[in-house]
């Protein structure tokens, strides 16, 4: 439903940006919020999650992802560095590439490669998703920053995807969330083939 990223010093709002980004020099930290309300609705046990992003540049680090517990409350097209709330910032510190915090659940481990779907795996916090909103923070240290499409780039929509057990049956089944649609069930989702900004899809086995 939301996504953007704040750049240390910037006083542009990004919320309407095609692209959200990571870097560690100059800071920039990406954000994008979910409404998981649905999973609630139907009464389900979420027994792993994944998080799929578009990139559009290279870097040897994709990103550490953090979930920010009660920090909801924020608008993709106000939001800056310096009225960022006090929670966007929570446990950051100052530490080497790679850094994990508290707060991680997952990263984009590894290289990452320019026009390209990169999945990380989010298991680790599927007990978080029982709730109505998720702020998922992505972030870095390293200085050589990365771009991923944001959900202003109808093609390239960054995705969660959950795999769940109904109360009244036990088969998993995956459902697609994305800042664009609370409940879908996913399907063949294209790779953008032009470079950009607009994508021409073929279809992968996601």
């Amino acid at each position: 439903v939301a996504d953007t990223f704040v750049e240390e010093g910037s006083k542009d709002p990004q919320g309407r940006s095609s692209k959200i980004r990571v870097d560690g020099a100059p800071k920039k930290i990406s954000l994008i919020r979910f409404n998981t309300e649905s999973l609630i609705n139907i009464g389900v046990k979420v027994v792993r999650a994944q998080l799929r992003l578009y990139s559009m540049a290279d870097t040897p680090f994709g990103g550490r992802i953090d979930l920010l517990d009660d920090c909801d409350d924020w608008r993709e097209n106000k939001l800056i560095w310096t009225n960022a709330q006090t929670c966007i910032f929570d446990d950051m510190g100052s530490a080497a590439t790679n850094w994990f915090s508290r707060n991680t659940i997952g990263s984009f481990a590894g290289a990452i490669e320019p026009f390209h779907w990169n999945i990380a795996d989010l298991t680790v916090a599927t007990d978080s998703f029982s709730t109505s909103r998720v702020t998922l923070r992505i972030s870095s240290e390293n200085e050589d920053g990365v771009m991923y499409a944001s959900r202003q780039n109808e093609t390239a929509t960054p995705e969660l995807i959950v795999y769940f057990q109904r109360t009244e049956s036990p088969t998993s089944s995956p459902t697609s969330l994305s800042p664009t649609s609370s409940t879908v069930a996913p399907t063949l989702t294209p790779y953008p083939t032009s470079l950009w900004p607009t994508f021409a899809p073929t279809e992968i086995d996601t």
